[in-house]
């Protein structure tokens, strides 16, 4: 009996030359990716010199080959509901963000371009990682010192300032 998502005959990722053979290759058209993630995709694999469909080729082989419930940044309640993305806060010059803030939606947050983002004394390290995806492209990050740097750093992707003040 064959499950679709069983493991037992999928081959070791890029295990043979003939991979990426003209004949295994197929063109495709996607549905329904954003189009500002899709170019910074795009842009990415282009600074590695990769081809945009091998790349999109081993994401997708990953996800099949290592899927299962703890696959990292994926399982299958995202799988299935897109109504978890996360929340997008784009392009503010100054914003201030405390605990409610966060509390607030559902989803997890992720702030890109922001000119200078501040999280209030009253966010906690639970609350940080429970609501806040990414932090990108933003040129001061202001976080209170009640946070682990590292967690703080895990969630930041090309940011310019960041700064830890004390919290009374």
């Amino acid at each position: 009996m064959s499950d679709e998502n069983s493991n037992e005959n999928f081959r070791e990722p890029f295990a043979t030359d003939d991979f990426f053979n003209e004949e295994n290759l197929k063109s495709i058209s996607i549905r329904g990716v954003n189009a500002d993630v899709y170019e910074q995709f795009v842009n990415k694999t282009k600074k590695l010199d990769m081809n945009v469909g091998i790349a999109i080729t081993k994401l997708m082989q990953d996800v099949v080959y290592s899927f299962d419930e703890d696959f990292p940044e994926i399982s299958a309640g995202t799988l299935r509901s897109v109504n978890k993305m996360p929340l997008s806060i784009v392009g503010h010059v100054d914003l201030t963000i405390s605990k409610e803030d966060l509390e607030e939606p559902e989803n997890q947050i992720s702030f890109v371009g922001i000119q200078n983002l501040t999280f209030t004394p009253n966010v906690d390290k639970e609350t940080f990682q429970k609501c806040i995806n990414k932090i990108v492209g933003c040129h001061g990050v202001r976080i209170p010192n009640i946070l682990p740097k590292l967690v703080l750093l895990s969630t930041l992707v090309d940011c310019k300032n960041i700064e830890f003040y004390d919290v009374d």
